[in-house]
């Protein structure tokens, strides 16, 4: 008999509750998700059901491990509080959100499993704006650093396991300080947002962009080779070149680009990036 939330007796749990459930079949693809689910990952049930569940989403609370397969993350035969799951809100910016998973004897040979994703954002009065405020930076929009080095340390763990180069590219404002002296705190940080806009524009979509300290952008390029680099390192240089001529900026910057690609120790990715600055462009 094909499994059914009612026979189940999941139906209140399912419909009348503010935390997200999805329900899997045994090959751990989608089989239903209720309204608040959808409403915070932002899936569609009638676009899910029958596609496999994204585990690399899943990470396990204790560890900080990502979850790749279903072992350990789905028991038949005992319930698992241990996760959390990562979910991108409507602006792009992600949050874990506690997850427990259990099992659901069907009637038939069929065991399916259930995950209730904890509605925190309700729970707990926490808008996306806040997320936004905690996570990105208020004068260029860029990811704030604490934030920047948490998402990178997971792609080094995702890296380590899976292999593939990690790539870095470091932006420096040589002469922020003789901008403030001569120009003032505006003009600086106007030059800062605005080249904070040119690095993120001709950075791809799924690389991050940080605003690493008061005088430097951070790229992390994911997934990357020397092909991929070199075009945005050329791409990066020819705009800053353009804008410097431009007079798109309060006044000409000074501009040091340093790049690295590493397929192992990832760890030591930022301190190469810094060591590899050249000379101004």
């Amino acid at each position: 008999m094909a499994f059914n939330i009612v026979n189940e007796k999941l139906k209140p749990l399912f419909d009348h509750t503010s935390d997200g459930v999805i329900i899997l079949d045994k090959s751990m693809n989608f089989h239903a998700l209720n309204p608040s689910a959808e409403e915070i990952t932002g899936w569609i049930a009638s676009e899910k059901v029958g596609k496999r569940f994204p585990f690399e989403k899943l990470i396990r609370l204790n560890s900080g491990e990502i979850i790749e397969e279903s072992t350990g993350a789905f028991n038949s035969t005992a319930i698992n509080h241990d996760l959390a799951m990562e979910v991108t809100l409507g602006h792009g910016n992600k949050l874990l959100v506690p997850a427990v998973s259990f099992p659901i004897s069907d009637t038939g040979e069929d065991l399916y499993y259930g995950l209730i994703l904890e509605n925190v954002l309700l729970k707990f009065g926490v808008s996306e704006k806040l997320i936004k405020q905690e996570r990105l930076d208020e004068l260029t929009g860029l990811l704030q650093r604490d934030y920047f080095e948490q998402v990178a340390g997971n792609e080094m763990k995702r890296m380590k396991k899976n292999g593939g180069n990690l790539g870095a590219i470091l932006v420096q404002i040589g002469n922020l300080n003789q901008i403030k002296q001569k120009s003032g705190i505006l003009k600086a940080n106007e030059t800062i947002k605005k080249i904070g806009s040119l690095v993120k524009g001709n950075s791809r979509d799924v690389d991050l962009v940080c605003y690493y300290s008061e005088n430097e952008f951070m790229v992390l390029l994911v997934n990357s080779d020397s092909s991929k680099m070199n075009i945005i390192l050329k791409r990066l240089k020819e705009k800053l070149d353009q804008t410097n001529k431009s007079g798109y900026l309060p006044i000409p910057i000074q501009i040091k680009l340093g790049h690295v690609l590493l397929n192992q120790h990832y760890e030591e990715i930022f301190n190469s990036v810094k060591l590899s600055l050249e000379n101004f462009i």
